[in-house]
């Protein structure tokens, strides 16, 4: 059974291929909430395709990680969920400040710095080093406040109890806390890896087109990039301990001292718990 998840607000999501769980701190008890699942790979044998694989999987998970922190919302705060329409909107507000922030202001930032010369693979570099810089300030800056900070420790709880749960130890707080924070297979890995190879990709795009050109080929190389990061992180569990293979994803894995930090033993309670859902549904 290949797991996975992520935080939520006071609490963690995780994940089977048929089935997902959010547990979430309620004063002294847990409460969890179980959902079966129908991944689309499912029940199209196309979208199990390499490359295609990857990009369908994004999607899910950026549904299914809203749905999670709504969920989780309106536990917490006692209101009433998030309507459709009202998701619906948040995730394109959320994809329009994503084009913002690491498509336009990066290739503009390039574009000036560049100026007239010639080479692509300079341009890549410094739009690439740009984006790399608005994602590092970017989780610095959220970091300092306390909510987030409480999520990013959900995190850490989440990545112990999955590393428990594939070395096949005991799901208890004492064997779960001394695994690490970190993980390979951690979405902070996949933006990273996204990162780089998105200046190798880019750097192909010929210095003659404009900037508008440059912004759209650059979005619709998005698929293949997100396909090829994705394929790099499935080989983790069976590189695991190689160091060259490791050595691609340590950019990712240091951005991960910044996405998580260490859990109580009130969070790996919850964490361990999600979990033990997810393996109870199959």
């Amino acid at each position: 059974m290949r797991i996975g998840g992520q935080a939520v607000i006071e609490g963690v999501m995780m994940k089977s291929d048929s089935s997902m769980a959010i547990g979430m701190r309620d004063g002294k008890d847990i409460k969890i909430i179980g959902k079966r699942l129908k991944p689309f790979s499912s029940r199209h044998r196309w979208a199990r395709l390499p490359l295609v694989r990857g990009i369908v999987n994004l999607i899910e998970m950026l549904i299914l990680g809203f749905r999670a922190l709504n969920i989780s919302a309106s536990l917490a705060s006692g209101e009433e969920k998030i309507s459709g329409w009202s998701m619906f909107l948040t995730m394109a507000v959320s994809l329009v400040l994503a084009v913002l922030l690491f498509k336009f202001i990066p290739l503009s930032v390039a574009q000036l710095a560049v100026g007239s010369s010639k080479s692509s693979w300079t341009f890549a570099l410094i739009d690439g080093l740009v984006k790399i810089a608005i994602f590092f300030l970017y989780v610095y800056f959220i970091r300092r406040f306390k909510d987030i900070r409480r999520v990013f420790e959900y995190h850490g709880a989440e990545h112990k109890t999955v590393h428990a749960f594939e070395a096949e130890q005991p799901l208890t707080v004492d064997s779960v806390k001394k695994f690490s924070t970190l993980h390979a297979r951690c979405g902070t890995s996949f933006i990273a890896l996204v990162l780089i190879l998105s200046i190798v990709v880019y750097a192909f795009i010929p210095m003659e087109t404009t900037l508008l050109t440059k912004l759209m080929l650059r979005l619709l190389f998005i698929p293949l990039i997100a396909g090829i990061s994705y394929e790099i992180i499935r080989l983790e569990h069976r590189f695991r301990g190689n160091r060259i293979f490791y050595a691609v994803l340590w950019p990712g894995m240091l951005f991960q001292h910044l996405t998580t930090s260490e859990p109580d033993k009130k969070q790996l309670q919850v964490a361990i718990a999600a979990l033990k859902r997810v393996k109870k549904m199959g």
